[in-house]
């Protein structure tokens, strides 16, 4: 739970930990601390250079998972850590094949490990956490369970590359990090930096992904775009550009321009064969006679995973049909039945009692995802019925996960609300009414209520274009449903809310000529809408909707409502 609202909080006398200006700073947002949520984490707001610092004092990153190490291990390598996130910033390099590879902060090691592999040898990563040992027995020796201090391999050489994602928030002195970085860099040298945005922390967006970012009591400090930007031209890089990538920054330093390919997805082909030989090693290896344990089947079950949805969702589906035997072959844990992976699935969920050490026996933790992508499968090869199983599938999984886990599942509870939209689009395509107005209420009452059984709230584009879709579709199928929807709100005491009013006013305008003649309820609506942007600067609901949404919402107003002006100037306040 976050709060915005810290008017009541003292300022207090301190130091920036990201500019290192000594003055007053104010409280921004509280939230609990990550690992003790007894505990309030209060982050404060430079007014010089806009960064973020915690309050209080920072425990070390590697003690969030002592308590169980190989869960966290489990879940990183089967589902949670986003691989292409984290090799793309590196990738985009035109010259990457050429150089020498350091990366501080490896974690797990996947992204030294596709350097070494299918980049350049010269790779060395190091990590002082328990789950980079795990990655050293996985996936090879250059991997260093240390700290760089404490790596022989590291000592008294440069690198032409050094990368260090997502570590400056946690160290204690970020200026002295970056300068004995720097000093390790040979003179063509660069250095790449990823760390959460200051300027993200805010409250029209997801509290999920914003407390993702704050990681309370573990991120000693938040840099703003500028301020990161002007750490690393004071730590003496002639050429720095940095970048915001929504709730994250990156950013490419060295003493000469950087040359860059013309885009990420250049590097796909590479990364796609990571991806497969990891898959095709580790199965050889199985079918060859030689054991293989628990965590090099997660290993397998989790590349092969994130290979057949990177292709299905970038539409290569001929190539995605190739890997998907290798997908559902590790899906479910301890099934060797003749049915089908529908079947197995069902009834595995069948079983779903809240327990996700239930969960845990008898599935990866990537099978919400799966389910949504299967679902994208068969919805676009026509087959309604199929992508409506597949995405229900997604939502019960979900609901599962997150219900017992403390670990949760960021890419589930992003992909359920997919899911549910996508039920919305074969709801809509079967006239299922009822289902309908269940999907609708249920993306309306996470937006205007900010939570959910999915530990999620819809996007802003993906909520408008589901309620959209459900109300033109109840509409077109007659009767009262479309009305009864609204009843069920109200019995339901979901108060006004901008976004909910303006896709019922679209949804009218865009499927029902009655707009025009029904001025009551265009009166009704308008009023909701203003009613909501009034309580904007109160309440969480209304600071949801944001400048982009607003400005998007009064052009397609305008679009499709020339009159009366009302509607057309709904947003103008």
């Amino acid at each position: 739970m976050l709060t915005w609202s810290l008017q009541n909080v003292p300022s207090s006398a301190g130091t920036c930990h990201g500019c290192g200006a000594a003055g007053t700073l104010h409280a921004h947002v509280k939230t609990a601390h990550q690992a003790d949520p007894g505990t309030e984490c209060i982050f404060d707001r430079c007014s010089e250079c806009g960064s973020l610092s915690l309050r209080g004092r920072m425990i070390a990153f590697e003690h969030l998972y002592d308590t169980d190490e190989a869960l966290f291990v489990r879940s990183y390598v089967e589902s949670s850590g986003g691989l292409w996130e984290m090799l793309w910033p590196v990738a985009l390099l035109a010259d990457a094949r050429d150089r020498s590879f350091l990366e501080v902060g490896c974690g797990f090691g996947f992204t030294v490990d596709w350097w070494h592999r299918c980049m350049n040898a010269d790779a060395i990563g190091c990590d002082p956490a328990v789950y980079s040992a795990v990655g050293r027995k996985l996936l090879g020796s250059h991997i260093h369970n240390a700290l760089l201090a404490d790596v022989p391999e590291a000592r008294a050489r440069q690198f032409d590359l050094i990368y260090a994602s997502e570590v400056i928030e946690h160290v204690d002195n970020p200026v002295a990090f970056v300068h004995e970085l720097a000093a390790r860099l040979t003179p063509r040298g660069v250095l790449v930096l990823t760390t959460p945005a200051a300027e993200f922390v805010a409250p029209e967006n997801s509290d999920h992904t914003v407390t993702a970012a704050l990681a309370p009591g573990f991120h000693g400090v938040l840099f703003s775009e500028k301020q990161l930007g002007a750490l690393m031209r004071q730590s003496g890089f002639a050429c720095v550009e940095t970048r915001r990538y929504n709730e994250r920054l990156v950013c490419w330093c060295s003493a000469e321009p950087v040359r860059f390919l013309g885009g990420a997805d250049a590097a796909l082909p590479v990364y796609f064969g990571y991806l497969a030989d990891i898959v095709n090693r580790l199965q050889e290896s199985q079918s060859t006679g030689n054991d293989i344990d628990s965590q090099q089947i997660s290993l397998r079950a989790g590349a092969a995973y994130r290979l057949y949805k990177e292709l299905v969702l970038r539409g290569q589906a001929a190539e995605a049909r190739k890997w998907r035997h290798a997908v559902h072959r590790d899906l479910l844990l301890g099934v060797r039945s003749e049915s089908s992976i529908e079947a197995a699935i069902d009834a595995f969920l069948a079983t779903a009692d809240g327990s996700f050490e239930s969960f845990l026996a008898g599935a990866r933790l990537h099978l919400p995802q799966l389910c949504f992508v299967e679902g994208q499968v068969a919805e676009r090869e026509g087959d309604a019925a199929s992508a409506a199983r597949w995405y229900r599938r997604c939502e019960v999984a979900t609901r599962w996960i997150v219900a017992g886990s403390r670990l949760g599942n960021i890419e589930a509870s992003a992909f359920v609300w997919s899911a549910i939209a996508g039920l919305v689009r074969t709801f809509a395509a079967g006239k299922q009414v009822q289902e309908l107005q269940g999907a609708a209420m249920a993306i309306a009452c996470a937006v205007i209520r900010r939570d959910s059984p999915y530990a999620s709230v819809p996007d802003p584009v993906t909520a408008v274009n589901g309620l959209l879709q459900a109300f033109a579709a109840m509409q077109e199928s007659g009767g009262n449903h479309f009305s009864g929807l609204i009843e069920a709100m109200q019995q339901q005491n979901v108060p006004p809310h901008p976004l909910l009013s303006a896709a019922i006013a679209l949804a009218r305008a865009r499927h029902a000529q009655d707009i025009l003649a029904d001025q009551a309820l265009a009166g009704r609506i308008a009023d909701d809408a203003r009613k909501a942007l009034d309580l904007q600067a109160e309440t969480p609901a209304g600071r949801w909707l944001g400048a982009d949404v607003t400005a998007s919402l009064r052009q397609a107003l305008t679009r499709y409502v020339p009159a009366p002006a009302s509607f057309s100037s709904l947003f103008a306040r």
